[in-house]
Order: structure tokens, then C-alpha cells, then sequence
């Protein structure tokens, strides 16, 4: 009878996973994390225990054998919200075992052509984050952003935001999954933050967003108030932490009528 194999839901412990399946060279039926395991009559379960130099090793392997760009590719692959992506990648690194540094080059077979997709997609969330992202100062100082994503772009847009805003601790808060990346001018940590835990704003902020919603009202072109153009440029869907959008969308509504 072949297996399930489950896993722990972090990186470390899908790569202990596929090091496990490949060196058994046996077809699982399926590799998923824990929480999304559904027992079957017809499948055994395996639970793999996550081990990171095993994982470490593993990434290595990868690397040498199939090139930094597959290793990309399965990382935002992971980082992906999609169902059955640890069989997806299982059969990426399955033909890169047969393939090599050429692997990628196969963009006819649908084993590559589906990681690259989901790549570009994860890595396209992540692009735009980088400069829709808002901060706000809250009561003791700390800048705080929140965001609501289809993937999980938090390890992919930390780096980026220590970079650019070194000088100062901030929290990057992925609503959706009530994860959170913080840095404290030294390093990031990613963990866990319930939405009900979010601290309060400075009352200096608020102020700032008061001036910022007028000043937006007083700019608004009745005539040019174009909402599909603005979907265009940024999907509704990151709408809702942009101070200024929903002030002068209502009133270029109210000028319009």
C-alpha cells in the first residue's frame, strides 16, 4: 500500500519530507501538511519527523544538482496558498534528479511549467507589496503594516523593508494568516500575531491620517473619478490599508452623482 506523507508545515520539515520519499524511491500519494491531512482507507500515513541538517542537506543537493533557480522556484512555491504544492514540488525535484541544471529549460512539461507559474505569481504578490505596503506609527513608536495576501510573501518582502526602513522596529503583519515578521534593528523574526493583539496608533498618526484623507478630497477631479482604472493600477483587493482610497473613492462617487 502505498503512503501520505505529512509533514509539519515548515520548509525545513517539506524538504526533511522529500529527502525521505526520494531516498525510499517509493510514489507517495500524496505529501501534505498536517493540518490539511484527510485520513483514507486506502492510504497509510507517514509522519516525518523534521530534521534541518537533513533538510540543509537535501537544499544542497538541489543546488548542486539542479541550480539556484530551481531552488527559488520551490521556495516561492511553498511560500504559495495552493493546494497540493508538496506534490507539485515533489514532481519538480523528482525530473530534476533525471534533468539536472537543465531542468528548467523543460517548460513544456507541466511538472515545470506549473512551478514556474505559481513561482511568477508568489514572486508578482511580492514585487507589488514592496511598494503598496503602508506603515503606521503606533502608540510606543514601533511602524506597523498590515497586509492581506493570496500567498505567504512575509520571508520574501522582510529582507527588502530591513533594508529600507534599517533605522527603525517595525512589524509586517499578514493578516490573513495571523503571522507576523518583526524586526528590531537587528534582525527579523517571524511568529505569530493574533489580530486581536495589534496595539493602538499614535495620536500623531492619527492626525497624519486625517490631514492625508482631506488632502485627497481637496485633489479629487470629479470628472476623472475613474474606479476601473484604479483597480487597474492597484487590485481592490489590497484596498482596505490605504488611507486614502476609500475617502476619495466616496467623494468621487459624490461629486459624480
Amino acid at each position: 500500500m502505498s503512503a501520505t506523507y505529512i509533514y509539519d508545515g515548515t520548509y525545513e520539515g517539506l524538504m526533511t519530507c522529500l529527502a525521505e520519499v526520494l531516498k525510499k524511491q517509493e510514489e507517495p500519494d500524496d505529501i501534505v501538511f498536517f493540518q490539511d491531512f484527510t485520513p483514507s482507507l486506502f492510504s497509510r500515513e507517514v509522519t516525518v519527523e523534521t530534521k534541518k541538517r537533513k533538510a540543509e542537506s537535501f537544499l544542497l543537493f538541489v543546488k548542486n544538482k539542479m541550480g539556484k533557480d530551481t531552488l527559488r522556484n520551490i521556495m516561492k512555491c511553498f511560500l504559495s496558498d495552493v493546494p497540493g504544492k508538496g506534490m507539485m514540488i515533489y514532481d519538480y525535484v523528482k525530473l530534476g534528479i533525471e534533468k539536472g541544471k537543465n531542468l528548467d529549460l523543460f517548460l513544456s512539461d507541466e511538472r515545470v511549467s506549473k512551478i514556474h507559474t505559481l513561482s511568477m505569481r508568489v514572486g508578482r504578490e511580492a514585487h507589488r507589496m514592496k511598494g503598496l505596503l503602508r506603515f503606521k506609527e503606533l502608540f510606543d513608536g514601533v511602524y506597523y503594516a498590515r497586509l492581506y495576501t493570496d500567498h505567504f510573501i512575509l520571508p520574501l518582502i522582510a529582507p527588502f523593508f530591513a533594508g529600507r526602513l534599517a533605522d527603525r522596529c517595525w512589524i509586517i503583519h499578514d493578516y490573513k494568516r495571523s503571522r507576523a515578521a518583526f524586526y528590531n534593528k537587528r534582525a527579523i523574526r517571524i511568529a505569530q500575531l493574533e489580530r486581536e493583539n495589534v496595539p493602538l496608533l499614535s495620536s500623531e498618526e492619527i492626525e497624519c491620517q486625517m490631514l492625508w484623507k482631506r488632502y485627497f478630497q481637496k485633489i479629487a477631479v470629479p470628472g476623472r473619478y475613474n474606479p476601473r482604472l484604479q483597480r487597474q493600477f492597484i487590485p481592490k483587493k489590497y484596498w482596505r490599508d490605504l488611507v486614502e482610497v476609500e475617502e476619495s473613492i466616496v467623494q468621487g462617487k459624490r461629486s459624480a452623482e
